[in-house]
């Protein structure tokens, strides 16, 4: 009975705002009294560091599953994806739903899952799998969308599984995207033997070079972290568009632009530490 009551509600709430939207002048949702229309302008802050965050998450994780190692056929379609959650994004605003944007660690791991792997030809037990080939389809896209709008209906069921359980899924799934990560490898690499360090194609690069490399992503990531997590998270978007000006920062004070282009690569996991 839960389930249906909720189905009810939801089909109400959705033909209100469909009759609404109908209706003339329905751009304005909200009507304010004339002592505070000014709110209409303030809310064009909060606006604008949202746009940042969903600008930011979609195009990074795009640019993650594009990437030349990931073995992908089909082109991208950044411009297309963005109009079409652009079209979205406002929608859901105007119906009260979730916006919809592309989620890292989730389009790691469905890219993953359609992935065909093979153990890599070097000897070295840092080396990751190498990609033969990846099922780039849109049929597993379309049933997860499906699977999610019919868990409405077993909303009675789910809420029994504990959130430990889920806790554990998003930790798994978080972990597994971690293989081949190269901030990971790095970080892994400061505190071994120079000796056993796995070596690749990559140009040559001084060990202390990677590390303060490596060390100022890492304080980078631990400001990000303290910010999120703390009475400024508002401004979470701003220090993530921060991250551009510090990335030409490094290219004109710390490093040449030939070393953060070897350090920046796409193409191989592992970077050839010189001594």
């Amino acid at each position: 009975m839960d389930s249906i009551h909720l189905s009810n509600q939801t089909a109400t709430v959705m033909a209100t705002a469909m009759a609404l939207l109908l209706e003339p002048g329905s751009l304005i949702l909200v009507n304010l009294p004339p002592s505070k229309q000014w709110i209409y302008i303030a809310t064009l802050v909060p606006a604008f560091l949202v746009t940042i965050l969903l600008y930011l998450d979609q195009n990074i994780t795009s640019r993650i599953i594009n990437a030349p190692d990931k073995g992908m056929k089909k082109g991208p379609a950044y411009h297309v994806d963005m109009l079409v959650l652009a079209v979205l994004i406002a929608l859901c605003s105007i119906l009260g739903l979730p916006w919809l944007v592309a989620a890292t660690v989730r389009s790691l791991s469905h890219l993953n899952s359609l992935t065909k792997f093979k153990a890599s030809d070097k000897e070295s037990r840092f080396s990751a799998p190498v990609i033969v080939s990846v099922i780039e389809t849109r049929v597993t896209g379309l049933l997860i969308g499906i699977l999610v709008l019919l868990s409405v209906l077993f909303i009675a069921v789910l809420k029994f599984v504990p959130l430990a359980v889920l806790g554990g899924i998003f930790l798994f799934m978080g972990l597994s995207s971690l293989n081949g990560n190269q901030f990971i490898d790095r970080i892994r690499f400061m505190f071994m033997d120079p000796k056993l360090l796995p070596d690749s194609s990559k140009s040559n690069i001084r060990r202390r070079r990677v590390h303060i490399f490596t060390l100022i992503q890492l304080a980078c990531l631990i400001i990000l972290w303290i910010v999120k997590t703390g009475d400024a998270a508002l401004f979470f978007p701003i220090f993530i568009l921060l991250l551009v000006p510090v990335r030409i920062l490094l290219g004109k004070r710390v490093f040449s632009e030939h070393e953060l282009a070897i350090l920046d690569a796409e193409d191989e996991s592992e970077i050839k530490l010189g001594m």
